[in-house]
């Protein structure tokens, strides 16, 4: 086991909160999975409840997130046109909510337990993401209205969240349409392919 004592029991909270919940998950379980003797009270070394634990969980994954999108949003190969910018956001977006998908799983499931964090998750993570591919899609829409981008991107994120949500509850991608077949038809409903 690598990392930091607190780190490894932040991974084991993250795995066993998504699929067992806060509730099911004995703390005695968390510090097994950490490397600590079971029993031991290593845990509360760093944590006082199993409720401390997972707002460390849900912040250190919302971190993880914005350390990635640190800085100005990643330019586009100043060749790109609209179609290719939507499909690149549209794959990056699946790629990241899949990575996500832990802390979505806590999320739906401890709704209630912990709104404030709700309320970042929403902010940093959902909006903050619109932004970020709103600025990157804004010169290549053609539109004067400087909200369009944003509008756009709330569509587009809307869809790719309710997608990835939708397969993975399921276990089958909403009416047998594949990643292929899903990033195509939302490119083409964004950004039209030219007509010859």
């Amino acid at each position: 086991m690598s990392g930091s004592t607190r780190d490894r029991i932040l991974d084991a909270a993250l795995a066993a909160f998504a699929t067992r919940g806060v509730d099911g998950t004995p703390i005695t379980d968390l510090e097994e999975a950490a490397g600590l003797a079971s029993g031991s009270g290593g845990f509360y070394r760093y944590f006082r409840t199993k409720d401390e634990a997972l707002a460390a969980v849900v912040r250190r994954e919302i971190d993880n997130v914005q350390i990635a999108h640190d800085g100005e949003p990643p330019a586009l190969d100043p060749e790109a046109d609209l179609r290719s910018a939507v499909r690149l956001i549209i794959e990056e977006g699946l790629h990241t909510l899949h990575a996500l998908g832990p802390l979505l799983a806590i999320m739906a499931r401890e709704q209630g337990r912990i709104p404030e964090l709700a309320s970042e998750v929403s902010e940093q993570l959902v909006e903050g993401g619109l932004r970020h591919d709103a600025v990157r899609i804004s010169g290549l829409l053609g539109d004067d209205d400087p909200t369009a981008a944003h509008r756009v991107m709330a569509v587009v994120l809307s869809s790719i969240i309710g997608y990835t949500l939708a397969t993975e509850y399921f276990g089958t991608p909403p009416g047998g349409v594949d990643r292929a077949q899903y990033i195509d038809t939302v490119t083409d409903l964004v950004a039209p392919p030219p007509r010859d």
